[in-house]
Order: structure tokens, then sequence, then C-alpha cells
């Protein structure tokens, strides 16, 4: 697996001078991020609603991407699912006390 997550970095960074890998990678994001929305919210690609497209698709891809950071720089010290899903829960009550309550 790691040898994938390294061309994907590598294509990345070539990206960034290649207008035409950089529209294929980012139609590829786009992809994904319905993809992981359907399958996460368990509907058809094709009936996902757009907002869990760009919310939980987003979200997903940005764990993933900085996951597979983590774990290339320094694999010991890379999140568990289950320290990611803590943080994940811990966020949300943080984010839930910050917001103030009418009344």
């Amino acid at each position: 697996m790691r040898w994938l997550w390294l061309a994907n970095i590598e294509a990345f960074v070539h990206a960034q001078s290649s207008p035409e890998l950089l529209a294929v990678l980012a139609e590829g994001q786009r992809r994904s991020r319905r993809m992981v929305a359907a399958q996460l919210a368990g509907v058809p690609e094709d009936e996902v609603a757009q907002e869990d497209v760009r919310a939980l698709g987003s979200v997903h891809l940005a764990l993933l991407s900085g996951v597979m950071v983590q774990a290339l720089t320094d694999e010991e010290q890379a999140p568990t699912g289950r320290e990611l899903v803590r943080g994940l829960r811990r966020m949300v009550e943080l984010l839930e006390e910050s917001v103030p309550t009418d009344g």
C-alpha cells in the first residue's frame, strides 16, 4: 500500500506543473467524494445528496490524505481507526459546546 500512497503524492506534486494532470486528479477526487458519500450513506451514487457529497465525501478524503501523510512520515505514530473515531467524536463535542444555544 505504501507504494500506492507515494505514487499519489508524487502525482499531486507533478500536477502542480501540469494542468492536464491536475484536471485528471481533480475529476478523480470529485468521483471519489461521490462514491464515498454514497457508500457511507448507504445509497446508490446517483441518489446521494449533493450536501453529503460535499460533507461526507470531502471529510473522508481529508482524513484519508491526512492519515496517509502521517503514516508515510511517522508510521509508528499514525493514528489508528479507533483514535480517529475518538478524535472526531471529541471534535464534535467541542464544536457543539462552542455553538451558542437559543434561549
